[in-house]
């Protein structure tokens, strides 16, 4: 919630200071616009970044889950 506030903070902003004059205003409304744009991605990257992660599809690997495994070791 408080990244679309931001969002809308920094374009009510931009926008004011484009109404009075500032040239600048309006390129501070347009970053915010894209910034508000953009905001579906970053929140499912944040998301995807917090999610659990799941073991493997076939079992969990060996090498993985049992530390005495030695793949390079002889069978006599």
């Amino acid at each position: 919630m408080a990244l679309i506030t931001s969002s809308f903070l920094i374009i009510a902003i931009g926008v004011f200071f484009g109404l009075s004059g500032a040239a600048w205003g309006i390129w501070v409304a347009g970053a915010g616009l894209v910034d508000l744009l953009t905001l579906p991605f970053v929140i499912r990257m944040i998301e995807r970044d917090q999610a659990p992660e799941s073991p493997p599809a076939g079992g969990a690997d060996p090498a993985a889950t049992d530390l005495s495994y030695n793949p390079y070791a002889r069978e006599d």
